[in-house]
């Protein structure tokens, strides 16, 4: 992962709401300044920007946190901030806040979230929504009350979610779709929520991806030890993904009103009318390899995005009432299917593994099975292979089948 700014080398920016002046230097706590907005405009360089308690206003915050390098924004007490919209940040840290609203990070380099409460009360459409974005960490945080999805990664490699409470969400609790790349998913507690809990891949106007990764949905996803309760949807669930696994996490009463686990299609669009804005990158994807579309979206005419390499070990599941235990959408073959440069017909259970699950209400005490390793033939248009393929020591898994969370 991307190295992230410290407290050694930077700058210090003193900000407290309540008793702070705008006029001060903020050099010192003594000497605060009384709005964020200020701290961000001023720093130059590495810069740890310190938030005494308090609750800032929309007015005391940037309207966009744009284009800054190598900054730290850290709570001292019960900070509370609004919504963040964030833009171009190379090596952004935010450290001990409160977001009464959404985090909104697109082009961003090295954005790390350390116990960050993300409270989106209903009011947001994501919790924290990461675009064409690499280098991301979310840790020790809780990200909750999205009217779609609490995480939703769109075009980002390189992440690592990790210890974190993901929940209330009305659609999905977390996915990584777009062309995502190399993303760790690890001892997080993840419920209450609709669609699903979390999801490689899902569905993705061709535009909005990243060369290379213009073919699957997901590549190099790797989801273990976390416990998943309480969705309707799928617990666990890859649509489109290249090199997935899902490993000894447990999952309760999931899959109310349909399955607990899932293998089926990505879905891919050309998003908007001829002539849109960015819309003309998906002829160029498609000249350069990738599989999509230039058709308008109906609703009914997207690209199916296969499956490969899919792996599903030592996971516990305990099903809601009346819930399936597992649903592999059947290959499919058509005319959407047609210029697309993806299979026809085209699979969603190409090198599907399925070792060790046990689906009851008990967890399972046995050994663990050994993993697979991962086989990047295939992954396309020159995805650069991660830094290691073997998945038999990774950090954190349990010995035996299921989480070790509670």
């Amino acid at each position: 992962m991307l190295a992230l700014p410290g407290s050694a080398g930077a700058a210090t920016s003193w900000v407290d709401p309540a008793g702070g002046s705008d006029r001060a230097s903020g050099t010192s706590r003594d000497r605060a300044l009384k709005t964020l907005a200020t701290a961000w405009r001023r720093a130059r360089g590495p810069t740890r920007i310190l938030i005494t308690e308090g609750r800032l206003k929309p007015e005391d915050v940037p309207n966009y946190y744009e284009r800054k390098r190598h900054v730290t924004i850290e709570g001292r007490g019960r900070v509370a901030l609004p919504s963040m919209n964030i833009f171009g940040v190379r090596r952004l840290a935010l450290r001990n806040l409160t977001v009464n609203g959404d985090v909104h990070c697109e082009r961003c380099r090295g954005l790390r979230l350390d116990k960050v409460r993300i409270n989106g009360a209903g009011r947001v459409q994501e919790g924290l929504k990461v675009n064409q974005s690499s280098h991301v960490t979310i840790e020790r945080s809780d990200i909750s009350g999205a009217s779609d999805n609490a995480i939703d990664f769109v075009a980002v490699q390189h992440a690592l979610i990790r210890s974190n409470r993901i929940h209330g969400a009305e659609d999905w609790c977390a996915y990584a779709k777009g062309g995502s790349a190399y993303i760790r998913v690890v001892a997080n507690r993840i419920y209450d929520c609709g669609t699903g809990g979390f999801t490689a891949g899902q569905g993705t106007g061709f535009q909005f991806m990243t060369f290379p990764w213009i073919r699957y949905e997901a590549y190099d996803v790797r989801v273990w030890n976390n416990l998943i309760t309480d969705t309707e949807g799928a617990g666990l669930g890859v649509n489109g993904g290249f090199n997935v696994l899902f490993a000894r996490n447990t999952l309760r009463r999931v899959g109310s009103r349909s399955h607990a686990i899932e293998a089926v299609f990505g879905l891919r669009s050309c998003d908007g009318q001829p002539g849109d804005e960015g819309r003309d990158r998906c002829r160029t994807y498609l000249d350069r390899g990738g599989w999509g579309t230039t058709r308008v979206d109906d609703g009914t005419n997207p690209v199916r995005i296969p499956n490969r390499h899919i792996f599903f070990y030592d996971n516990v599941i305990s099903r809601a009432r009346g819930s399936a235990p597992f649903e592999v959408a059947d290959s499919f073959s058509g005319s959407p299917q047609d210029g697309s440069g993806a299979a026809d017909p085209a699979r969603a259970d190409g090198d599907l593994r399925r070792v060790g699950n046990v689906f009851s209400g008990t967890r399972s005490s046995g050994p663990a099975h050994p993993l697979p390793s991962f086989d990047w033939r295939g992954a396309g248009l020159g995805a650069p292979r991660p830094g290691s393929l073997s998945n038999r020591r990774l950090p954190g898994m349990p010995t035996g089948a299921g989480s070790t969370l509670r």
